[in-house]
């Protein structure tokens, strides 16, 4: 908790509320130092990262995953890939999810 209190400012900050919520809804446990530093390294590491996350949303589709589950790899894909913009954002939902979902969370889709 003491290294997430310092991430703070831009895709740090962001990636830390990601882990924060994750750890509020049970999807995540605040794993040992080593574990931590792995993860970070994961994330921070590369620094072809936006471009590889971009690469990866690109190439990510619901499938068989629960909705939740798409939507947490989701979101953190989109923030690596530096994706915010709403419109952007609703153009790859509508690829990415299956149909029957889509149409519940848009219901004027088609």
């Amino acid at each position: 908790m003491f290294a997430l209190s310092h991430m703070q400012l831009g895709t740090a900050g962001e990636w830390r509320n990601l882990k924060l919520q994750d750890l509020a809804d049970g999807a995540w446990e605040i794993p040992s130092w080593i574990d931590f530093e792995t993860l970070l390294w994961t994330d921070f590491g590369n620094v072809n990262r936006q471009s590889q996350a971009q690469r990866d949303i690109d190439n990510f589709y619901q499938r068989s995953l629960p909705a939740g589950e798409f939507f947490i790899k989701f979101d953190r894909l989109r923030i690596l890939a530096g994706f915010h913009e709403d419109a952007s954002l609703i153009a790859l939902l509508r690829r990415l999810l299956r149909p029957n979902l889509l149409a519940e969370i848009l219901p004027t889709t088609r």
